[in-house]
């Protein structure tokens, strides 16, 4: 079952995050959380392996790569970026990747 982006939005903006949405489900939101001025704070990635989830940092945003990663924050068009970025890589990967998504307001400029 897809995850929807209405769904997607109203979970990424609790504590918990997301349930766990697919590369696909992920980039078919952006427009839709980009119109309620709403960013991707931070992403979990994990690769599945049969029945086991392992957090994958390649495919993460976790505020852990400087320039890359947390500064974007500040510029929510870079941050979408960084996101298709993510989801791209995420695509080429050996096993199927899934993401968490935590969210927060867009800041104002």
């Amino acid at each position: 079952m897809m995850t929807t982006p209405a769904a997607i939005f109203e979970q990424g903006l609790t504590a918990k995050g997301t349930s766990l949405v697919s590369p696909d489900e992920l980039e078919a939101s952006l427009d839709f959380l980009r119109e309620r001025r709403v960013f991707v704070q931070s992403i979990e990635a994990f690769a599945l392996r049969g029945e086991l989830q392992a957090l994958t940092l390649e495919f993460s945003i976790l505020g852990l790569d400087g320039d890359r990663d947390w500064e974007k924050h500040h510029d929510v068009g870079r941050s979408y970026e960084l996101v298709l970025e993510k989801i791209a890589g995420a695509r080429e990967y050996k096993e199927p990747i899934v993401f968490q998504v935590w969210l927060d307001d867009a800041p104002t400029p």
